[in-house]
């Protein structure tokens, strides 16, 4: 039964977004690679999910309402952020971040790509994401305008995602500008949110399956998928897919049973830092270097690495501890300057407020 209203925002999709955010940051510390192949079966596909799952029907009668409202909370932010990193790069890479100046012309050019999301910095590299959610965000509601939101029209266009990006993988398609299997899969996972707020999905069944069904999701993934959704083939993208869907699914049903305290609360405070941790964690993580260098004999060309010292070997050994320490400050820093980020905006806005009334 399709329901004909949308959910009121639940601080357990909150909580749900501070969870993958930091499993997301644990993926890019150097974690041990078990891990980060269980993180990588769901983290990034629940992020657009949820987003599905809060997309309002309203919006499919205020297109230009819905259009601004990204543009503003996905493009201007991703365009903004890149253009400051961009500027700030030859600053960088006299530090030793990176391993490379810019000229003026590539400044200029890196700066278009950035501003048609179509390039960013090494520091912005999860800025990806914002770029999917725009494309996938868009598409779901163009869809949605013509066809419909009843749930046979959502599986349909789930469906028609999947083939798309099936045929992209086999060379069937080309992948131009933002026609990318990414975004397609992004699209996919976008309304099968919408189809699982819309059906009820996740209070239709008790926690106890679903928390069964989940982890057995989950120990497919890691064991025998052991792929992300930027890296499935044309042989893994259904698997992957389904194994994604139902982990995510899952962890809404089990976050939507559990009680709005503790670590719910917790995460979810987390999460209302979801962007600027996306924007801030790689940066803030290059503190961690900075000290391994200067105190513990580290060699300064490591500065340069990306991620973390030496990404794939530490992920090949257990024995190397450093990715809690790359993740507590990747997290830490990032919130720390949001925070510094809001109370500036909002002594500037009372500075100017006052000079108004004078």
């Amino acid at each position: 039964m399709a329901a004909d209203t949308v959910k009121p925002r639940n601080i357990a999709l909150d909580a749900l977004k501070g969870l993958c955010i930091i499993l997301m940051v644990i993926g890019h510390s150097g974690a041990p690679q078990s891990l980060v192949r269980m993180i990588s079966c769901f983290h990034m596909p629940a992020f657009f999910i949820i987003s599905g799952f809060l997309f309002k029907e309203k919006y499919i009668s205020d297109l230009f309402g819905f259009l601004r409202r990204k543009m503003k909370t996905l493009w201007w932010p991703f365009v903004f952020w890149t253009l400051i990193y961009l500027f700030l790069h030859n600053f960088f890479a006299g530090l030793g971040l990176y391993g490379d100046h810019y000229s003026p012309g590539e400044i200029v050019s890196r700066g278009v790509k950035g501003v048609m999301m179509r390039q960013t910095e090494p520091l912005l590299g999860g800025l990806w994401f914002l770029t999917s959610l725009l494309f996938a965000s868009v598409t779901a509601l163009l869809y949605y305008r013509i066809f419909g939101m009843r749930t046979a029209v959502l599986g349909a266009g789930i469906a028609g995602c999947l083939l798309i990006t099936e045929c992209i993988k086999l060379g069937y398609l080309p992948e131009v500008m933002y026609f990318n299997a990414v975004n397609f899969q992004a699209t996919a996972f976008f309304i099968t949110g919408t189809l699982i707020s819309r059906e009820n999905l996740h209070t239709l069944v008790g926690s106890k399956p679903t928390v069964i069904l989940a982890i057995a999701s989950l120990t497919i993934g890691t064991f025998w998928l052991k792929s992300a959704i930027n890296l499935t083939t044309a042989l893994t993208l259904i698997p992957y897919y389904v194994t994604a869907s139902t982990i995510s699914w899952g962890l809404i049903v089990i976050f939507w049973r559990l009680p709005h305290t503790g670590i719910i609360q917790y995460l979810s405070k987390i999460g209302s830092y979801t962007l600027d941790i996306l924007i801030f964690h790689f940066l803030a993580m290059k503190i961690v270097t900075w000290i391994r260098v200067a105190f513990l004999d580290a060699d300064p060309v490591h500065l340069a690495d990306f991620p973390v010292i030496n990404f794939h070997q530490v992920m090949e050994n257990p024995a190397d501890f450093y990715w809690i320490a790359y993740t507590a400050v990747g997290l830490t820093v990032s919130i720390l300057i949001s925070r510094l980020k809001g109370k500036s905006k909002k002594y500037i806005e009372k500075r100017i407020g006052s000079a108004d009334s004078r």
